[in-house]
């Protein structure tokens, strides 16, 4: 059986997270550019603290860091591909 180490679970969940937030960033486009950019940022903070709770080890910034990219990246690159759509 394969394991899955903690690092590559945080970058999957941040991938699927960053990708819905990029569709949902281009839905609330049409309302308010403010909104589209404030939602993905509030569920990026409140998933942190999740995580910070399950990774109590001295990596812990390294973990976020990773997570935070990996959301950024999928967010503003799915974003972009719906709104030029």
């Amino acid at each position: 059986m394969v394991t899955i180490k903690l690092e590559q679970k945080i970058v999957g969940v941040y991938s699927v997270i960053g990708a819905v937030c990029g569709v949902l960033s281009d839905y609330l486009t049409s309302f308010s550019l403010l909104y589209a950019f404030i939602l993905p940022a509030a569920i990026y903070v409140a998933t942190l603290f999740p995580f910070m709770k399950v990774v109590k080890e001295k990596g812990v910034k390294k973990f976020a860091l990773s997570g935070f990219v990996t959301f950024f990246l999928l967010w503003i690159t799915v974003w972009i591909f719906f709104h030029n759509l």
